[in-house]
C-alpha cells in the first residue's frame, strides 16, 4: 500500500469526525431501541403459539438488526482511528484515495470503488 497522505484540511476531518460521531450515536440509540423492544416481546403475554412465533420471529429481526449496527459501530469507530491516524480516505487494499462522494455517503468506508470491483472480479 502507498504512503499517500489525503488532502483534507482540518476543517474537513473535523466535519468527517463530527459525522461519524453523530451515526454513532444514532446507531448506538437504534440498537437499544431494538433490544428493549426484543426483550419487551419476550417478557410480554405468551398468546398462543402463531401469536408466540410472530414475536419470536420479531425478536429474532430486531436482535439481528442490532448486531448489525454493532458491526456498524465498529466500522465507525474504526473510520474515527484513521482520522486520528492520519490515513482516513486512503483505500485499505491499494493506498489509492477513496472518491469523494463515496466518503460523503459512507465516511467509515474501507475500500475503494475500484478495489471492491477488483475483488468482486476475483
Amino acid at each position: 500500500m502507498d504512503n499517500l497522505v489525503v488532502p483534507f484540511s482540518e476543517l474537513v476531518l473535523g466535519r468527517f469526525r463530527d459525522k461519524l460521531r453523530a451515526e454513532r450515536r444514532e446507531v448506538r440509540q437504534r440498537i437499544e431501541r431494538n433490544l428493549r423492544e426484543a426483550r419487551t416481546m419476550a417478557e410480554g403475554d405468551p398468546g398462543d403459539y402463531a401469536d408466540r412465533a410472530v414475536a419470536s420471529e420479531q425478536a429474532h429481526r430486531l436482535y439481528r438488526a442490532a448486531d448489525r449496527d454493532r458491526t456498524l459501530v465498529l466500522e465507525i469507530d474504526h473510520a474515527l482511528e484513521r482520522i486520528e491516524r492520519g490515513d482516513f480516505g486512503l483505500c485499505e487494499g491499494s493506498g489509492d484515495p477513496i472518491e469523494p462522494g463515496r466518503l460523503e455517503a459512507r465516511p467509515w468506508a474501507r475500500y475503494s470503488r475500484a478495489h471492491l470491483e477488483e475483488l468482486r472480479r476475483r
